[in-house]
């Protein structure tokens, strides 16, 4: 796979104090723990991310899309993703942190949800939650116990999310279309992906035909369709968030010539690779 180069941070799972797989902390303690700069750059996290946002003012970009901050908003990053930190606008959220091995493991597709606006049980709920959760970290010895119920707690809030996120979060994840995603997922970390569903879900202990209906029951679109959008987004991550050239972008999706990744490019937004990257600005390493 082509190198994407240092225009992203992968930033990896680090507790301040112990070896839990859970941390809650609050958004003007995190942005005080690091430099500005280290929050200036896009950043693609390697665990879980749920930010419980009480306050109004600024946003926080989720593959380059804002989502305005605002009192009883959820958002979830999950690994993988990128993310940016709006840290000039002071904004009071709870940010729990967990490892990636933490929660479900479908990853995020387009059409699933960055963020959801809970009601007020909902509110209530995951306030509740997050409130047991400060409680708990500040006894939390390490143990085996310890982990499981902080994790729990971790678990509690991304139900919480996925119920509020409506029907689509509220059903269950077929387990034929979960495994195609990872199969997706897995084929774009390793590089290139193939563009033919027949040979992407070769090796998964399902019919092709059942893949078809679990996909279609999950997101009313074919299993192609799925991993043409999945192509697009991350064409859209590279195109916003560093600087490789577009034929290098195409090449690491699978596209032996630059023109076919512009053609497929164009059909599936819209619009050129390039009208993204001017709409973003030029790229600078950190």
């Amino acid at each position: 796979m082509v190198d994407p180069g240092p225009s992203i941070q992968e930033v990896p799972f680090v507790s301040r104090a112990t070896s839990a797989p859970v941390e809650l902390l609050e958004r003007t303690e995190l942005l005080a723990r690091f430099r500005p700069e280290h929050f200036a750059a896009p950043q693609r996290p390697t665990f879980r991310l749920l930010v419980l946002v009480a306050g109004r003012g600024g946003t926080h970009s989720v593959d380059f899309d804002p989502v305005p901050m605002r009192p009883g908003r959820l958002i979830y990053v999950r690994p993988g993703q990128v993310q940016s930190w709006d840290h000039t606008t002071p904004t009071e959220a709870a940010i729990v942190v967990a490892q990636a091995w933490v929660g479900d493991d479908t990853g995020w597709f387009p059409g699933d949800d960055a963020f959801v606006d809970l009601d007020d049980a909902d509110l209530d709920a995951a306030t509740a939650l997050i409130d047991v959760l400060r409680a708990e970290q500040r006894r939390i010895d390490g143990g085996a116990a310890s982990a499981r119920l902080v994790t729990s707690l971790f678990t509690g809030l991304e139900a919480i999310f996925h119920r509020s996120a409506g029907p689509a979060g509220a059903t269950a994840t077929p387990e034929p279309y979960a495994a195609f995603r990872r199969a997706i997922e897995s084929a774009i970390a390793d590089g290139p992906p193939p563009h033919n569903v027949s040979d992407l879900v070769a090796d998964l202990p399902y019919a092709g035909r059942t893949i078809v209906r679990a996909t279609r029951h999950a997101t009313g679109r074919t299993p192609k369709e799925v991993l043409d959008h999945r192509l697009v987004l991350e064409a859209d991550r590279l195109l916003a968030h560093t600087a490789l050239s577009c034929s290098a972008i195409g090449a690491s999706l699978g596209f032996r010539e630059a023109t076919n990744f512009h053609k497929f490019y164009v059909r599936l937004t819209g619009r050129l690779p390039t009208a993204l990257r001017r709409e973003r600005g030029p790229i600078s390493a950190p």
